[in-house]
């Protein structure tokens, strides 16, 4: 079970995973700053790190451009199953069940 979910996310996502996930991305990007609240804490970040003025447009190009090919591999770089630690929370009797 594991297994399968590790080989997955190192095969990286398909491409209808990939559509879905841009998707919700840019739809939250889009909502993030929607309050005057919200949209003077960026520019207090664009402050603060120095980030351009056009950050959120240089973000979402990044994001639109990304593929399934340059998921996969960054997967295979920083995810390694061999090493991973599982923590399982809950109640014994139902876990091991399972």
């Amino acid at each position: 079970m594991l297994n399968d979910f590790f080989e997955g996310m190192v095969g990286g996502p398909t491409p209808e995973e990939l559509a879905f996930t841009k998707d919700a991305l840019i739809q939250a990007m889009n909502r993030q700053y929607e309050s005057m609240r919200a949209l003077s804490g960026l520019l207090d970040d664009v402050s603060r790190y120095g980030w351009s003025d056009d950050f959120l447009l240089e973000r979402r190009k990044t994001l639109e451009a990304i593929g399934t090919q340059e998921l996969g591999e960054l997967a295979k770089r920083y995810l390694h199953p061999d090493r991973a630690n599982i923590l399982v929370v809950g109640d014994a009797a139902t876990v091991r069940a399972a």
